[in-house]
């Protein structure tokens, strides 16, 4: 299902669209959201941009669970695309972590794990951050065209403001991760997001920690700054993400009607 949320509220109130229309197909449903004039989430509106490593893996776990499930294409391929990650709680614990932290706030009670591998990010926020402006806050803006939490807006000990997001990851040193456009273009629309709140100047990080389910287990913290702005690529993508939702479905032209179907069995020598 896909996420919205309502402009008109302080903060924007959260809706998955399924939920709000749950007897209707999910694209039916988000077209009613967008008729109703809620804003789709930043993540939302990047799924009409392609990611061919997630592919990539995407058919490698399809090839796997279609292995283990009795050959069943469909019930595989729906398997990998609707199942919930077994990490995503460590993510969000690590979340939870840079929240408390970055409000000066008590830790929050989490496994051993998790304070383990968030260590880096406490020890980079204490060296680092002079002054929090906004954490995990849910912003919406009708410019932008889309919603969403940004993770963490401060001041940096070098005077500079800094947009940036925490991606808990799987991590390998022989191919370590790093920001995909996506990610760049979700940063730049926080920005734009931020920008009609506070008017500034700022810098875009993204802040990769691992997690302890990738080849290396120890914990690292990796850090990218990005200094081309890519609001205007978010706000391609989002006219990409209405227009293929709302796309006219076309009739035959008159005269033009299928009149058989093509079978394969007539053109066999």
């Amino acid at each position: 299902m896909s996420r919205f949320y309502d402009p008109a509220t302080s903060p924007p109130e959260r809706f998955d669209s399924l939920e709000l229309w749950p007897n209707y197909d999910e694209v039916s449903a988000d077209k009613q959201c967008v008729r109703m004039g809620l804003l789709p989430s930043v993540t939302t509106v990047l799924d009409a941009v392609r990611s061919p490593y997630l592919e990539r893996w995407f058919i490698g776990e399809g090839i796997e669970e279609f292995k283990v499930n009795g050959g069943k294409k469909k019930e595989a391929v729906d398997h990998i695309y609707d199942r919930e990650s077994t990490n995503a709680q460590f993510g969000t614990d690590c979340h939870e972590v840079m929240e408390a932290v970055m409000k000066g706030e008590p830790i929050p009670d989490v496994s051993e794990e998790v304070m383990k591998h968030s260590a880096p990010l406490i020890a980079w926020i204490k060296e680092n951050v002079k002054e929090t402006l906004f954490c995990e806050q849910t912003m919406a803006s009708k410019k932008v065209g889309a919603a969403g939490t940004v993770d963490m807006v401060f001041t940096h000990k070098n005077g500079r403001r800094v947009v940036g997001d925490l991606k808990v990851v799987k991590f390998s040193w022989k191919f370590p991760p790093k920001p995909d456009i996506k990610y760049k273009m979700q940063l730049s629309a926080y920005e734009g997001m931020i920008q009609e709140l506070r008017p500034d100047d700022y810098t875009r990080m993204s802040f990769y920690l691992a997690s302890p389910f990738g080849q290396e287990k120890i914990p690292v913290l990796k850090t990218f700054e990005h200094t081309k702005c890519y609001l205007d690529a978010f706000l391609a993508a989002r006219v990409l993400w209405e227009n293929t939702l709302l796309q006219e479905m076309p009739k035959p032209m008159e005269g033009c009607e299928l009149v058989e179907t093509f079978d394969p069995a007539k053109y066999r020598k």
